[in-house]
């Protein structure tokens, strides 16, 4: 896949060479960020006539957070003094749906955009895995979108490197809400030179940080046992949900968890790799440190060697895939669990019933590490990540600053905290469809919380318009986060109160963990590149090492074998990212 988009690549330059000479310099005007006023006079640099000073400020000196915060401010109105809204642009967006296009004759959020921000607005949407077919093609043939999701970093960064995008350092002062949920190592991810350039905007993923381990309430009980905060509690409990019949059928037919990997990785048992150690490469006192080497990996594959060798796990743990291990949980035969809160309970009860208010609190969320010292996965981790296409901005050769700041505008008011957040969402509001001229069904509620949270809340379980269907459902991809999202605090009877009330509490349970720094995006490099047979060999070396058909005395071993791989190409890729020496091993 990479090889063919980059053969495009080097089409593409000399398509764009050619373009270039026929407008003029290859010098495009863009100012550079950090030579940028605070202020901008009208009739300068944004070339629009505008009439409003641009009261932002420097890219330099924008506020990044170390973590996502734990909730959101919401965006005032003053911030986008610098768009005056008078002038129309045309916008084209692509972006994905799984597969499904947006009907564009019957899409209500598009309509309450345009008018809102006076712009004539494409959308389109494509599957997923076409995405950079048509990008690509799109590119060559010189009918790229001016706004487009870019898939993965490698290529908005190939595509930036050949001056295709605007460089996000000029757009990022003009979205002070998204700046709020960008971290600062989102922005050493998003580099691609030494310049320090940004190739698209980002912010938090859609299902960022709403996995924690969840524990069988009811067998803890019956074990007269409190959450592990040990490993030695946690084996505890393990041996108990697994050799002391905790449902009382009489059969030796429970477990303390399942992988549910479908034989491609740990799948719920990876929950425990940030456990034993920080799972990431990372530099500590100016030195390349990395999980192969520091220990924590071989402490993790010891903790699931120890579950296996006690017998703990499901029998078919490792190759069993996710829909089919449900089984396990929802027949009551599974202890522990790696999950979101949310999907767990939901499904949980949609079995079980909801006749029994005991069925709402079978399961718990861990608020502490399993094991001493451990922290839960960082989180922080980048979104869809949005381009901005030269062409699509430019006017005459130079950026228009006023179609610039316009989308910038509307992006920014679309995601948490800003105006049209909940428009823009699961089925966005009865306001929006009403000025679509549909008249919504049922009634629909969707509220900001004081404790930094949001809730949606319908009369009645939704019904069309309220759907995530091919008319609106795209657009919650720019703006949507579920970490953030809670059940309504009323339900249609008690249990649903209850029930409610109770997957809110769990949410907030993981919301608050304690996480590692994300430092995978600082060290990430294209592993499958560099050493395209490492990660399946590593895979199915682990695997003997947790069944014990390799013996941990051969760990030296294997750390060689790791590095003739294709690891020791890896280190010196992330140690050069990461400006720091490769390491004595790895030389």
């Amino acid at each position: 896949m990479k090889t063919r988009f980059l053969s495009f690549l080097l089409v593409l330059v000399l398509m764009t060479t050619l373009v270039l000479a026929s407008c003029g310099p290859a010098d495009d005007g863009t100012p550079d960020p950090t030579d940028q006023p605070a202020t901008s006079k009208p009739g300068d640099e944004n070339g629009t006539g505008s009439e409003v000073t641009d009261d932002v400020p420097k890219f330099e000196d924008l506020e990044f957070g170390d973590t996502l915060p734990t909730s959101y401010t919401k965006a005032d109105p003053d911030w986008y003094a610098y768009d005056d809204l008078t002038e129309k642009y045309s916008l084209s967006i692509l972006s994905h749906h799984y597969g499904q296009p947006v009907d564009s004759e019957n899409d209500a959020v598009r309509a309450w955009l345009e008018d809102k921000f006076n712009l004539d607005i494409e959308f389109e949407t494509v599957a997923q895995a076409d995405m950079e077919t048509i990008i690509s093609t799109r590119f060559s043939a010189g009918t790229e979108p001016d706004l487009f999701w870019t898939y993965n970093d490698s290529i908005g960064k190939e595509l930036a490197q050949q001056d295709l995008t605007i460089d996000a350092r000029l757009i990022y002062p003009y979205m002070p809400q998204t700046v709020q949920f960008v971290t600062s190592s989102m922005i050493e991810w998003s580099k691609f030179d030494d310049s320090g350039r940004l190739p698209f905007i980002t912010k938090y993923g859609i299902q960022d940080g709403i996995w924690g381990f969840a524990i069988r309430t009811d067998w803890l009980k019956k074990f007269n046992m409190q959450k592990p905060k040990t490993k030695e509690e946690l084996m505890a409990y393990a041996k108990a949900a697994t050799f002391e019949d905790p449902d009382g059928n009489g059969i030796d037919d429970t477990y303390f968890m399942t992988g549910a990997g479908n034989g491609m990785g740990w799948g719920m048992l990876g929950g425990f790799n940030t456990m034993v150690g920080n799972p990431q490469a990372r530099v500590e006192n100016g030195q390349l440190v990395h999980p192969m080497f520091d220990g924590s990996q071989r402490k993790f594959l010891e903790l699931l060697n120890e579950f296996y060798e006690a017998g703990v796990l499901a029998p078919d743990y490792f190759i069993i895939e996710w829909e089919q291990a449900k089984a396990y949980t929802l027949n009551d035969k599974i202890g522990m669990l790696w999950y979101p809160a949310g999907a767990l309970l939901t499904e949980y009860i949609d079995v079980h019933g909801r006749d029994n208010t005991d069925n709402i609190y079978v399961w718990e969320f861990l608020e502490d590490p399993p094991i001493e010292g451990g922290k839960w996965a960082p989180s922080g981790n980048p979104g869809y990540t949005w381009a901005f296409s030269k062409r699509g901005f430019s006017d005459g050769g130079e950026i228009n600053f006023g179609k610039l700041k316009r989308v910038a505008h509307m992006l920014d008011t679309m995601v948490m905290g800003g105006e049209n957040y909940f428009h823009s969402i699961q089925g966005s509001t009865m306001e929006v469809w009403e000025a679509f001229g549909v008249t919504p069904e049922t009634e629909r509620k969707m509220v900001y919380n004081d404790d930094g949270t949001f809730y949606i809340e319908d009369e009645q379980p939704a019904g069309y318009p309220f759907k995530e269907g091919p008319e609106v459902g795209p657009w919650q991809v720019f703006g949507l986060n579920v970490a953030w999202q809670r059940n309504a605090p009323t339900g249609a009877n008690e249990f649903e109160e209850a029930l409610n009330k109770y997957t809110n509490a769990q949410n907030d349970i993981i919301l608050g963990y304690d996480r590692w720094p994300n430092d995978a995006l600082l060290s990430n490099v294209p592993e499958g590149a560099i050493a395209p047979n490492l990660s399946d060999y590593a895979l199915a070396q682990d695997l003997a090492f947790v069944e014990g058909n390799r013996s941990f005395d051969e760990w030296d071993a294997y750390q060689q074998e790791w590095l003739d791989m294709g690891g020791r190409d890896v280190i010196a890729a992330m140690a050069e990212k990461l400006g720091v020496p490769v390491p004595d091993y790895a030389q």
